[in-house]
């Protein structure tokens, strides 16, 4: 009894835990609010009783001088006391500004982590192997190269982009959509977007092609000291990832063509951080189209991630790891069709034939126009839908006065 009583008692002095079901707080009145909403309180007689009674003819007689209201007559009302042009100033100002919350609004990355997690995520460690089509299998794939879990599949689109998917125990291998990497007609550059399974943008990339007319067949660079005995041209790319306003987050290093390693890096505001996201290494002996082989191991791209990496909204597309498997997955499979100047033709195909196509439908619609013209000519069509929209006009529109009457002159005295 005397556990409980004391138990009892302090339970009377202790303040409740906080809980997710607490009510909110009240938040503070901003200060254009508490302008148009200062008020004081007044006692006044108009009261619903007194107006009733000034109603009844039986009370229309003034009460005699020594008379007083009850405190029962009396009633509070509030009352404004800010001017009306104060007012609505005030109200102006209260709309423009900024409001108070009772909770602090979301950082970026939550917004950005609630509007990802509508698409599937992949997990990975901190390697992943790209590899593609090979030994029967139509379908591209990311894959751990320690457990040999597939992690995504990807595939062309036919129009110089690729699909990812990740695999479905209902739907099939590759069969949820994840990204799309498709390209953006440009008249004198590369551009691609990646996009989220929603078909929102979440980054472009830049692809840049630089000529070297003379340079050995071993260089990386003009930089370093090379035999200039036997030089030739030499073809180098670089891809930039960049926000959809167009900010720099991301660049490959000017690697040459048909290098077996590419380091990407982040950028911060257009600056270059030197922070390294991945590093992607060639596996195998190969070149071009050669990685389709049925080969063990498989051929592809291993890529390595430094631990540490301060990365956001992990595991998505907003994820520059993913971003950036994504994009030496697309300079691998642009590689496969590039020429001797360096140009990657995939695609080509049907951009032409979008091309061709947006020519023919202008044509069509010209030629018809004109042939319908011409059929109006001929039948008096135009002389018809004349008369019907003079007539229409007479219907709809208001009319106008047959006769107008001249202003009365009055005469001046």
């Amino acid at each position: 009894m005397t556990v409980n009583a004391a138990i009892s008692k302090a339970a009377k002095v202790t303040a409740a835990p906080s809980s997710l079901n607490d009510p909110a707080p009240t938040p503070t009145p901003e200060p254009w609010k508490k302008v148009f909403q200062a008020s004081q309180t007044v006692d006044v007689v108009d009261t619903p009783q007194e107006v009733s009674a000034l109603n009844d003819w039986q009370m229309a007689t003034p009460m005699p001088p020594t008379f007083s209201h009850s405190p029962g007559d009396l009633s509070a009302r509030t009352i404004g006391v800010v001017p009306y042009d104060m007012q609505i100033g005030a109200r102006i100002m209260y709309g423009l500004s900024e409001k108070n919350t009772e909770t602090p609004p979301p950082s970026q990355t939550v917004v950005d982590e609630t509007f990802t997690a509508q698409c599937p995520m992949v997990m990975f460690a901190n390697q992943i192997f790209v590899g593609a089509s090979q030994c029967g299998n139509p379908l591209g794939v990311w894959a751990d190269p320690l457990t040999q879990r597939t992690i995504m599949r990807w595939q062309s689109n036919g129009k110089g982009g690729l699909t990812f998917g990740v695999d479905s125990l209902i739907s099939g291998n590759g069969s949820v959509n994840f990204a799309t990497f498709a390209e953006s007609f440009s008249v004198d550059q590369y551009i691609f977007d990646l996009s989220n399974c929603l078909g929102v943008t979440r980054f472009k990339v830049e692809e840049s092609i630089v000529k070297v007319n003379q340079m050995a067949q071993k260089a990386s660079s003009t930089m370093i000291d090379h035999d200039l005995s036997n030089t030739a041209t030499a073809i180098f790319y670089q891809y930039t990832i960049k926000n959809p306003s167009g900010t720099t987050v991301a660049k490959t290093d000017l690697f040459r063509m048909g290098w077996d390693a590419v380091n990407i890096t982040r950028w911060n505001a257009d600056v270059p951080t030197g922070e390294v996201i991945a590093i992607a290494t060639r596996q195998g002996h190969w070149k071009e189209a050669q990685w389709h082989s049925c080969t063990s191991p498989p051929r592809g791209w291993i890529l390595d991630f430094p631990t540490g990496s301060n990365l956001d909204t992990v595991a998505t597309v907003q994820d520059l790891r993913v971003a950036s498997t994504a994009v030496i997955n697309m300079m691998a499979y642009r590689d496969e069709e590039a020429g001797a100047d360096g140009f990657q033709h995939v695609g080509q195909g049907e951009l032409y034939w979008s091309i061709t196509k947006s020519i023919l439908i202008v044509v069509f619609i010209a030629l018809f126009g004109a042939i319908s013209l011409l059929i109006c000519k001929r039948k008096g069509v135009d002389k018809k839908l004349r008369r019907f929209c003079f007539r229409l006009e007479q219907v709809i529109m208001p009319k106008r006065p047959t006769k107008v009457r001249q202003p009365v002159l009055n005469p001046t005295y």
